[in-house]
């Protein structure tokens, strides 16, 4: 129930190229996806690249080497300031 309390003020922020969020080291993937997907902001990555303005923005789940750390960032394109969160 704290999240689903949490989120409205950060559903309130603006910002010219986006609202981003990872989930953070006590967060559970499944359930925190699911509530933050009845909000418009933020946008949560998870094991995503996006393109914001003229950066290019990496959410990962952990910072813990994986198959799918490194499958995601064999996606991102060169050329662009990066921002990696984790």
């Amino acid at each position: 129930p704290w999240l689903e309390q949490a989120l409205p003020p950060l559903a309130a922020f603006e910002a010219p190229m986006g609202v981003w969020a990872v989930l953070g080291n006590h967060d559970q993937a499944e359930w925190t996806a699911r509530v933050m997907a009845r909000q418009k902001r933020p946008t949560l990555l998870v094991n995503q690249v996006v393109e914001a303005g003229p950066f290019t923005l990496v959410g990962l789940e952990s910072m813990v080497p994986s198959a799918t750390a490194r499958r995601v960032l064999a996606g991102v394109p060169t050329g662009r300031p990066l921002l990696l969160l984790v």
